[in-house]
């Protein structure tokens, strides 16, 4: 990975993180507003599981990152798959905690790439990182899924 590819894919990185944290924020205030009617929110799993996405893969991007930076390049694909994750998981969760009407469309999205990236994930047997992560795309898939897609 050159210097450009690490600058903007740490950059991008960055940019997750900081939609995240407004992700997260939402459905903290989505939750408690649903309690305060005495209305559970229908997707709280999915919240759940879609940040729980965001987390691990947080953190398998980072150890993909400083991996390559080593000049191994053995977790690029890797570090593409959580890429997608981070992004589709932060939607998911944000829609899913305002019961958005597009929820169902954007998880049959999400199956695939939650599909995807377990797969690669689960490839790096050695790294407890990666396999934390396909666990939490194994669970979202499964979330995604109760929707009916």
């Amino acid at each position: 990975m050159d210097r450009r590819n690490f600058i903007s894919t740490t950059a991008g990185a960055a940019g997750i993180a900081a939609l995240t944290a407004a992700g997260v924020a939402g459905a903290e205030e989505n939750k408690m507003n649903h309690a305060a009617m005495g209305k559970p929110n229908p997707y709280l799993g999915l919240i759940n599981s879609s940040l729980d996405c965001i987390k691990t893969a947080s953190i398998c991007l980072e150890h993909c990152i400083k991996t390559l930076g080593t000049g191994d390049t053995s977790l690029k694909n890797c570090a593409n798959k959580v890429i997608e994750l981070e992004v589709i998981c932060s939607s998911l969760a944000r829609l899913a905690s305002y019961e958005s009407q597009h929820l169902k469309e954007l998880a049959k999205v999400a199956v695939n790439i939650c599909i995807e990236c377990e797969k690669e994930c689960k490839k790096h047997k050695e790294h407890q990182v990666c396999l934390a992560c396909a666990k939490s795309c194994a669970e979202c898939l499964k979330e995604c899924k109760s929707l009916g897609v």
